[in-house]
């Protein structure tokens, strides 16, 4: 039997084996019993690159496997979801492009088919004639914020020849997230979100941030509640309002005419952490500034609040602002009413259902 002497040294290379074994066996081991498999690597960072306006953009070109989102999805060489656009754009084409976060970009669906931009490109396909087209594309990110979203408008948006542009903001904007929004200098290298995302689709971390979780919210649910709100928002109220403000402006100086959508959330949920009140804030921001500024506003929140919260939500739990299949093809009806609204798509002469419940 061997002995160990109290001044035996330790054998590092052999022990950070040994823990890294460790690691490798809970990690499948909380995969097999979860059934959680990736379907990508984690070293695929292409789908995103830096950029000197944006902080980070779409990969122009990217194709390839996105998880947790679409099996597959193919973004064009201007770093947009869409078609590839006609340069220069052709003669009796209406150009239209979505501009934000994830909820925008489709982020809890995993059918790209079945996205609000999906539903709203097929409507589009079917109010075409010989004299119209259209074009829809989606410059969202996950992530965006208003602040992005400026940055676009400034440095991005007349490299694009838009007729139309649907902007939705707000979830990112009052997000307790130190994402680098305020300071573009600040490094968010490829490699970065690539190891970040590593980690977000680590078994072992999310075990034990549910049961972090659980613990706080069971015996510490106030210290649960102020931990959070220790963060500063991403994207202060007054400057959301001012991000808006400029991006209308902007917009109009451009000859693009601007849309605000509202970005919906879960009605009837619980809000032990205030981010549903604090959403809301962010929602009556978009409302003021469309009305203050005469711009068309796609209220998709206040349209969804008519449906049963399960028909349009598949879990508030667990996707929390983002909206079902059903929820997205409500989106589409409404940003497509609100493309009506601003004349930029000619109304169906037998009109639809109406999208709100009695």
């Amino acid at each position: 039997m061997p002995v160990i002497r109290a001044n035996q040294p330790i054998h590092t290379r052999r022990l950070a084996l040994v823990i890294l074994g460790v690691v490798i066996l809970l990690e499948l081991g909380f995969r097999a019993i979860g059934a959680v498999w990736l379907n990508r690597p984690f070293w695929d960072d292409r789908k995103y690159v830096p950029d000197e306006h944006l902080i980070w953009k779409l990969n122009p070109g990217y194709s390839g496997i996105w998880n947790p989102l679409f099996p597959h999805l193919k973004i064009n060489r201007q770093g947009l979801v869409g078609p590839e656009p006609s340069r220069p754009k052709d003669p009796g084409t209406v150009r239209i492009i979505i501009l934000g976060g994830s909820v925008q970009f489709g982020f809890g669906i995993h059918d790209f088919d079945s996205t609000s931009y999906s539903f709203l490109a097929r409507r589009l396909r079917e109010r075409e004639s010989m004299q119209r087209k259209y074009e829809l594309l989606n410059a969202s990110a996950p992530g965006y914020s208003s602040h992005n979203g400026l940055q676009f408008v400034r440095h991005k948006l007349a490299r694009h020849e838009a007729d139309v542009l649907i902007m939705g903001f707000g979830g990112n904007d009052g997000a307790f997230d130190l994402a680098p929004d305020k300071d573009p200098a600040k490094d968010w290298s490829v490699s970065d979100m690539s190891i970040g995302g590593a980690l977000t689709y680590s078994c072992i971390l999310r075990w034990e941030e549910t049961l972090r979780e659980n613990v706080l919210s069971k015996y510490f649910p106030h210290k649960t509640v102020a931990f959070k709100r220790d963060f500063p928002r991403r994207v202060p109220l007054s400057d959301f309002r001012d991000n808006l403000r400029a991006c209308v402006e902007d917009c109009r100086a451009r000859g693009v005419e601007p849309i605000l959508l509202v970005e919906p959330h879960p009605h009837g949920v619980s809000d032990p952490t205030g981010k549903v009140a604090t959403h809301q804030a962010y929602q009556e921001a978009i409302r003021r500034v469309a009305g203050d500024m005469g711009v068309i506003l796609a209220d998709a929140d206040s349209v969804l609040q008519h449906y049963p919260v399960g028909e349009v939500y598949p879990d508030p739990t667990v996707q929390f602002f983002y909206p079902s299949i059903r929820g997205q093809e409500v989106m589409a009806e409404v940003m497509l009413e609100a493309l009506e609204r601003a004349g930029a798509v000619k109304p169906e002469e037998s009109a639809p259902a109406p999208l709100a419940r009695e």
